[in-house]
């Protein structure tokens, strides 16, 4: 095992971002695979059909049976590639050549060479024990190795690394397995005509030699087709060799399993069987288990000499690139921001780890921090986690908004000591770019006249003062002769008596303006009145349709509606954030 790193070192930088389809008309291997495909189908739907007209029954149950079974396993399959999915219309095609074009061309192969191993020995127990290890592994592993060899061809670009390669050989087995496996089901019922056949075969071939089968072994042969593809700055001769030698390991994992070495080492009945399979079963798995941990550090590795450029600017820290090294830890990390924050911080949690991975793709298809889309998508990563920190905690106090304090030992629920330095909402001069400190305003304010102008906030659509004039004193007015209920005050220093009663009463004479003092009313707390509807809305840094949004706001995501002008709402979140939006697709909070 000394050498296994060897097969893992650094090598050509990835080509993760490039997505290839399976359809290419170009290829001729495309045209090759797809007849190969055609020709083998009509003779795998004409069994299959033979089989539901014979015994419709029992060919349901058998589909029932392994559905459950091959679900999660090619779940699993499609999932161990942490960073780069493959596409599935690949996995589509080598599932299809597995299941349909590899079993009929084994099938009219191994049964001729079984034959010729009777004839060259004329030994008929020699050939029922021998023959399926004879035959089989070379035979159906050289099928299926066909398929991934076919696949490489027409979608080159697509083979990142020898993850890939595995990924796509056991996807091959696991469409082997399963046909070949209702093969088996529906002749062991045919034989006995009973059901429980059904559940023996269920026993032997799914639980017992499940997770030793035919993914497994064209798992290996998919790695090694994978190094001698991806290996380019290896000599040729060590490719084609540790191709092979993967390949055969393959080869061999199948040739044990198929053989009758330690066969009778648990005795007879399906214990027995089980000890056999631990025995021959458990030493193939864990090294394939080696191969692929050793092939998810390699490209961990590669991942984080990718986004080691983008720790300064905050898009992919040391911490974002922990979380992201492994589906759990991705899992953990959503979980935390789901139990601080509620559901939809979870939900957000996973967006952002998207768009990180895309921002690696991104930049191990470009090459360059300062190509147009890893710039946009970095950005694009910031504004996100800011909406992230920007979302309250569950327990009542603003995360992210610096000052703010815990919930008091012994206060009521949901109450929070805010520092009065925060408690006012933040003006802002500018995208992104908060405004001096407001000033706070006088203890006592004369009323706004008529015509003062006046912002929108308190509520939803509801108008109320933001900013106000602040006036010049009014002139003392004289005293009245007697008293009044209004007393108006006169431009002359004489006194003007009101008592008499007029039809109209004489509009009051308003002080001369002067220059405008921007005074913010001091508020208790930021107060939401407004929501992000549950899939999410672009916004603006400036309220025009023609510009590119600058960010999607997550769903669900509390907001205060601080300006309104037609159609567009500027909004505030609780860390002080700004943009413009459509105010007519916000759902009152």
């Amino acid at each position: 095992m000394s050498t296994l790193p060897n097969l893992f070192d650094a090598g050509p930088s990835t080509r993760w971002g490039y997505q290839t389809s399976f359809i290419q008309r170009h290829q001729p291997a495309f045209w090759l695979f797809v007849a190969t495909l055609v020709l083998t189908g009509l003779d795998f739907l004409s069994q299959q059909l033979q089989m539901l007209s014979a015994v419709p029954n029992a060919w349901l149950t058998t589909v029932m049976m392994l559905t459950p079974y091959a679900i999660p396993v090619i779940a699993v399959i499609y999932l161990i590639d942490t960073y780069e999915r493959e596409p599935v219309s690949i996995l589509v095609a080598a599932v299809a050549w597995g299941g349909i074009a590899a079993t009929a061309l084994s099938m009219y192969t191994n049964t001729p060479l079984a034959e010729i191993i009777y004839k060259l020995t004329g030994d008929t127990n020699f050939t029922q024990t021998w023959s399926p290890a004879l035959t089989a592994p070379f035979v159906e592993e050289g099928f299926k190795a066909l398929g991934v060899i076919l696949l490489v061809s027409l979608a080159r670009p697509e083979m990142d690394d020898m993850l890939d390669g595995f990924i796509w050989g056991a996807m091959v087995g696991i469409g082997f397995l399963l046909v070949e496996d209702v093969f088996y089901f529906v002749r062991a019922f045919g034989e006995s005509g009973s059901y429980g056949s059904l559940f023996q075969m269920f026993l032997i071939r799914i639980l017992g030699a499940g997770p030793y089968s035919h993914f497994l072994y064209t798992g290996l042969s998919g790695m090694g087709i994978a190094y001698y593809t991806i290996r380019t700055d290896q000599p040729w001769m060590r490719r084609l060799l540790v191709g092979v030698g993967l390949a055969a390991c393959g080869v061999a994992a199948h040739f044990l399993w198929n053989s009758p070495i330690f066969s009778g080492i648990g005795g007879d009945g399906i214990v027995g069987f089980y000890v056999m399979a631990t025995v021959k079963g458990v030493p193939m798995l864990v090294g394939l288990v080696i191969l692929i941990r050793l092939a998810r550090r390699r490209e961990q590795a590669w991942f984080g000499s990718l986004t080691q450029t983008f720790n300064d600017d905050g898009s992919i820290t040391t911490a974002d690139l922990a979380e992201l090294g492994g589906l759990l830890a991705r899992r953990k990390a959503r979980g935390a921001a789901k139990r601080a924050k509620g559901p939809m911080a979870g939900k957000l949690k996973g967006q952002i780890q998207r768009e990180q991975i895309q921002l690696a793709m991104a930049m191990s298809r470009l090459g360059s921090e300062d190509a147009p889309e890893v710039s946009q998508r970095a950005d694009h990563v910031r504004q996100l986690k800011a909406q992230l920190d920007a979302m309250p905690a569950v327990g009542g106090f603003a995360a992210g908004v610096p000052g703010a304090a815990a919930p008091v030992w012994g206060a009521a629920p949901g109450t929070v000591a805010v520092p009065a330095a925060v408690a006012a909402p933040v003006a802002t001069s500018g995208w992104g770019q908060a405004a001096p400190a407001a000033q706070s305003a006088p203890a006592a304010q004369p009323a706004p006249a008529p015509g003062q102008p006046t912002a929108a906030i308190p509520g939803w659509g509801q108008p109320a003062p933001v900013a106000q004039l602040a006036p010049e004193p009014a002139p003392t007015p004289a005293p009245a002769v007697e008293p009044a209920p209004v007393v108006q005050p006169a431009p002359q220093p004489a006194p003007e008596p009101a008592v008499q009663v007029a039809p109209v009463a004489e509009p009051i004479p308003q002080p001369a303006p002067v220059a405008p003092q921007l005074v913010t009313p001091a508020a208790p707390v930021w107060t939401p009145n407004a929501r992000v509807p549950a899939a999410g809305m672009p916004a603006w840094d400036y309220p025009d349709p023609s510009r590119q949004p600058v960010v999607t706001l997550a769903p669900g995501l509390d907001l205060l509606v601080a300006e309104q002008a037609g159609d567009w709402v500027r909004v505030v979140a609780v860390n002080g954030w700004t943009g413009w939006v459509d105010g007519r697709r916000l759902l009152p909070r």
